[in-house]
């Protein structure tokens, strides 16, 4: 598995915004194209299911990342 970005081991809570609402999530890692992240439960999202990352540094800095279900496995 060759990957052109770097995945930095990132562990924090973090939110994932869709149409449907929004999930409290754990991150697991996080790169410049995209993040793992982990459900406490069912894990309800579908590939390719826009969605939005919202991960609070602080309460005046949130990194917000908009982007797609790129991959479905389990809790991942």
């Amino acid at each position: 598995d060759v990957r052109r970005f770097l995945r930095l081991p990132f562990i924090a809570q973090a939110l994932v915004l869709t149409h449907g609402g929004h999930l409290a999530v754990r991150l697991e890692d996080i790169s410049l194209k995209g993040a793992l992240v982990s459900f406490t439960a069912h894990n309800p999202l579908q590939l390719n299911e826009p969605c939005q990352l919202q991960l609070e540094l602080a309460s005046d800095c949130t990194i917000v990342m908009w982007g797609a279900v790129a991959h479905v496995e389990g809790l991942h």
